[in-house]
Parts: C-alpha cells; sequence; structure tokens
C-alpha cells in the first residue's frame, strides 16, 4: 500500500480534533463512527463501520492521545479528525478517486471510497473530500475531513 504523504497524519494546528476510546481495533487512516454517544467513564467511543456511506460517520482516527500514529486496541485512548486536514486510507481500485472526489465510508472496515449517489429515500454520511488521487487498495492519501449528511 502506498502512502502518499508518509509524514502527516493530521494537521492538529488547524483541525478540529475529538479524542475518544476505541471499541475495538482501529487502524490508522480509518473512518470512524459514534460506536456508543458516552461511555461509562464519560468519553465518546469510536468503532470502524462497514455500513456504506454509514450516516453515523463521524471522521478519521489519526492516531493515539499523545500524538503516537499507531493501531488502535479496545480501550485505547485516541484522536479522531472531525473537520480539517487529515490522511485517510482508500480502495481507489475498484471506483478510481479523483482529486476533488468526495469519499465515504465502505463496506470494508477502515476503508474509505468515493462518494456513490444515494437512492432515493437513503441517507448517507459524506466523509471527506479526496486532496489526492487514488488508483489502488490500501492508498493513503491526504484529505480534508468534514462529516455531512447527503440524501437522495
Amino acid at each position: 500500500m502506498a502512502d502518499k504523504w508518509p509524514q502527516f497524519w493530521c494537521d492538529r494546528n488547524v483541525a478540529e480534533i475529538t479524542s475518544g476510546k476505541a471499541s475495538g481495533a482501529i487502524a490508522l487512516g480509518a473512518p470512524v463512527i459514534l460506536a456508543a454517544a458516552i461511555s461509562s467513564d464519560g468519553e465518546l467511543t469510536f468503532s470502524t463501520t462497514t455500513t456504506l456511506g454509514d450516516p453515523a460517520t463521524y471522521g478519521v482516527y489519526v492516531g493515539k492521545v499523545g500524538h503516537i500514529a499507531a493501531a488502535a486496541a479496545d480501550g485505547d485512548k485516541i484522536l479522531v479528525c472531525r473537520r480539517g486536514p487529515a490522511k485517510v486510507k482508500v480502495n481507489g481500485a475498484t471506483v478510481n478517486i479523483a482529486a476533488g472526489d468526495w469519499l465515504e465510508a465502505s463496506t470494508s472496515a477502515g476503508i474509505a471510497v468515493k462518494l456513490t449517489a444515494p437512492g432515493a429515500g437513503v441517507i448517507k454520511a459524506v466523509l471527506a473530500r479526496a486532496f489526492q488521487a487514488s488508483t489502488a487498495d490500501g492508498d493513503f492519501i491526504l484529505v480534508f475531513v468534514q462529516s455531512q449528511v447527503n440524501s437522495g
């Protein structure tokens, strides 16, 4: 898998970052959803999703608390980019991603794909806008995260 921006996970100086904890394993650059509004210890809990365009999509996992760029295990304290520049793991092989394309969570956990138009009455979440192209599965590309609802 190619990392198209190796020194960067999230621009913490300008991005909106939320801290919480992982519910299950989460890979770096994975789209995440709110697993539970607030856990028993008062923290937001995040997990991955396998629902295309999951309306619960919240942002992108960018590392552990303390700016540690590593995969998260269940219960780890984590950082999620809600809005701003970050890297996301994508599958650009099935449908190529061009700079400027909108992305959504895919049916594969921890992966974003090019946004498809929602069917009539279907609500989906747009995850981010691609700043880089991808034609491979497993690329990490630079995006601008801005999770929002898109309905058909």
